[in-house]
């Protein structure tokens, strides 16, 4: 069900946050103006932000009048374009720990 009197779809802002062992948090936000509330999407262990529905639900959340973030775990392997595995070394170096680390750091 789609509210009519809901805002536009937001068009996401990237941001870069230094994570965990220094690698980058990359991230986007669909800030909504006067939103009536916030939401951290975050991915599974070997996923990505723009995996599978993610975007959907966050255009969604974003055009009901919630603000999103979504962000790749630093040690997810994704590079720049946050969609593509680029880097196995930080994949291969990741965490649990170092997920809370990078989850606390995006709060």
């Amino acid at each position: 069900m789609t509210n009519p009197g809901a805002p536009q779809p937001i068009a996401p802002e990237r941001f870069d946050l230094e994570g965990a062992a220094g690698r980058t948090i990359r991230g986007e936000l669909r800030l909504v103006p006067d939103a009536r509330a916030t939401v951290v999407q975050v991915h599974g262990f070997k996923g990505f932000s723009r995996f599978a529905f993610f975007p959907y639900v966050a255009d969604r959340l974003a055009a009901e009048g919630i603000s999103v973030v979504s962000f790749n775990f630093s040690g997810s392997g994704i590079g720049p374009d946050m969609e593509t595995f680029t880097d196995a070394a930080a994949f291969e170096e990741n965490s649990y720990t170092r997920e809370l680390h990078d989850l606390g750091i995006v709060l």
